[in-house]
């Protein structure tokens, strides 16, 4: 149960990786846009770093929603044996 939990609060928490590596300067600005009379340029470093780290926790979590998919799939297997 608490596994269920845990995966459905880690969906939002998914998209929003993707959407830092997929549009990493809106990403920085995600919340904070009211902070600027102007739109902000980014160092390119920045950018970088905001797009390798989401990717990196998107890998992450991806092997996280395998381990939990095979652990599922083994107890259903161990059902019918």
């Amino acid at each position: 149960m608490e596994t269920f939990i845990l995966f459905a609060l880690s969906i939002p928490i998914f998209f929003l990786l993707l959407f830092g590596y997929t549009d990493p300067e809106e990403a920085l600005m995600l919340g904070n846009r009211w902070e600027y009379a102007e739109e902000p340029v980014f160092s390119e470093e920045r950018l970088k770093l905001t797009k390798y780290s989401s990717l990196f926790f998107l890998v992450l979590l991806c092997i996280w929603y395998a381990s939990i998919l095979f652990k599922i799939i083994k107890g259903f297997i161990s059902l019918f044996i």
